[in-house]
């Protein structure tokens, strides 16, 4: 079998040295844009002694169906690409375009489904393998990879994981495509359980003091880190980043009258205890601003005290 590969980010680059070293690729499309990520993929796959073919979003569909036509893949894995595949095109190689989505459908549709995933407190992630029609992450699923979410994981943690433990996930597919080809079981997402999520704004990756408990807190900040440095937070006039927590383990009743983001301890062992809306207590421990990534207790050397109030953006 000869597969293409459409693909803009490191996540895939394990599967894609699996399928390389047993020969099955033939072709590999990515993005012209130039970014870190990008120029990263571009020496890997040239270490692995692959070509890439650069493409544009603008012509498009003209530029995909050159390089289906001129390579002849019997089908293309779309592996974090950031556009939508021309309609025109998915009919060309004639096992189709399967998208491997690195979470779990049709619950986490979306281009950040990791970021909502940690966020909401999921334990589980994983891969989604489906045959791709006109929409978005909504055709039908041909394999699913859970992968359990571990307590404490960032989104860095997560997404390293996830390259390696879903290799052999993107294997046992392909064995299964070459073996029953067309005839690949698929599976219509369910319309019930279908969500969609939009990249995250501002306002998705700042703390709510007022209506977040701790660990929704934690769940965010992991969701943040390292990709946005953090999640956003508030102090007077002092905007910086939460990039980790904990959240103390024993619970201890206080004043039900402090307001939730009140600093109840700045002195510790370099950390920030703060009270949460659950009556609980959140230990920052490392925080972002711009001069750096620091301790907590950086914060009480800019003018954080006791009693002072953390708030929304």
């Amino acid at each position: 079998m000869k597969i293409g590969i459409l693909c803009n980010s490191v996540l895939p680059l394990p599967a894609i040295q699996m399928l390389a070293s047993n020969g099955l690729i033939v072709c590999i499309g990515l993005p012209a844009d130039e970014n870190p990520e990008t120029a990263e993929v571009v020496a890997t796959l040239a270490a692995m002694q692959l070509s890439v073919t650069r493409l544009h979003k603008n012509g498009l569909e003209d530029s995909l169906l050159r390089w289906v036509n001129r390579n002849k893949p019997d089908v293309v894995f779309v592996m974090t690409f950031p556009w939508k595949i021309p309609s025109k095109t998915l009919l060309q190689p004639k096992l189709g375009f399967f998208n491997f989505h690195y979470a779990l459908l049709p619950k986490y549709r979306g281009a950040s489904p990791v970021f909502w995933q940690l966020r909401n407190g999921e334990s589980y992630g994983g891969l989604t393998v489906h045959k791709m029609d006109q929409g978005f992450d909504t055709g039908p699923i041909a394999h699913i990879h859970k992968i359990a979410i571990k307590a404490g994981e960032t989104y860095g943690m997560h997404n390293k994981r996830l390259a390696w433990e879903t290799v052999q996930g993107v294997g046992a597919f392909t064995q299964t495509l070459m073996l029953l080809g067309n005839a690949v079981p698929l599976t219509p997402q369910s319309s019930d359980e279908a969500q969609y999520f939009n990249r995250p704004t501002a306002k998705d990756l700042a703390i709510d003091w007022s209506a977040m408990s701790a660990k929704q807190i934690q769940c965010l900040v992991n969701a943040c880190n390292p990709w946005n440095k953090g999640a956003f937070t508030r102090c007077g006039d002092i905007v910086f980043k939460i990039v980790q927590v904990s959240v103390k383990e024993q619970k201890i009743v206080y004043n039900q009258q402090l307001i939730p983001g009140t600093v109840i301890n700045c002195s510790e062992k370099k950390t920030i205890d703060i009270i949460t809306v659950d009556n609980n207590v959140l230990s920052i421990e490392v925080i972002s601003v711009d001069e750096g990534i620091f301790t907590a207790d950086f914060l009480v050397s800019i003018g954080l005290r006791n009693d002072m109030v953390l708030v929304n953006l």
